[in-house]
This record gives C-alpha cells, structure tokens and sequence, in this order.
C-alpha cells in the first residue's frame, strides 16, 4: 500500500511538469488520488495509540454507511433527472451534451441552483 502511494505521488509530481493542460489535470489526479492513500494509512495506523484506537471502528462504520447513502441518492438523483427531463422536454433528442448537462441541473437543483446558465455564469464557463 505504501509503494502504490509513494509510486502515484511521484507519478503525479512528474506529470505536473509537463507542458499541456492535460498533464497538469493528470498530475492533480494522482496526487490526490495518493493523498487519499496516505489519510488511509495514518487512520490506520491510528489504530494502534490508545486514544485513536476506539474511534476507528466507529469511523470505519460511519464511511460503509455514508457509501450505501450516496448509492441510494445517485439512485434517486439519476431517476430523478431522467423523469424532470422527460416531462420538460419531451420532443428533445439525446446526446452526449443533453445528458450531461440535465445530469448537472438536477445535481445543481439541490444545492439551490435553479438554473445551470446561473451556475456557469458565476464559475466563467
């Protein structure tokens, strides 16, 4: 395990040196990717100390249940999109472009977001 995170990290430090947009993207990819190695280790070898070692297992329950949560709302989110879509626009062709971008209205529509021009007008797309 601590190989595979040293291996990403040093992956991701070579790529951020490269010239195009796409190794730098690639590079932050990685390097996240081995951050998150890296947390997973020092909670688990948090384990071991005495003040850690109750809280573990509790953390460990928490994260299974946050996981089943998420796959239950992308469930719902997913159904939900597909079915606001179906009945807003009903003459509209699918694509890769409407897909995405229903999919993101109704992720936005939870955070409060009522309209994806709203959205992309604040972040400059």
């Amino acid at each position: 395990m601590e190989l595979i995170s040293f291996v990403t990290y040093f992956i991701g430090f070579g790529l951020q040196h490269g010239d195009s947009v796409e190794c730098y993207e690639a590079a932050r990819v990685f390097r996240a990717f081995a951050f998150m190695m890296l947390a997973y280790q020092i909670i688990r070898y948090g384990s071991v100390f005495e003040t850690f070692g109750v809280v573990i297992p509790v953390l460990r329950k928490m994260i299974k249940e946050l996981l089943r949560f998420v796959c239950a709302m992308i469930v719902f989110i997913v159904t939900f999109a597909i079915a606001m879509h179906a009945i807003l626009c009903p003459n509209d062709t699918f694509d890769e472009q409407i897909m995405t971008r229903i999919f993101t209205q109704r992720w936005l529509f939870l955070f409060g977001y009522s309209s994806y021009e709203e959205f992309t007008g604040i972040i400059g797309y």
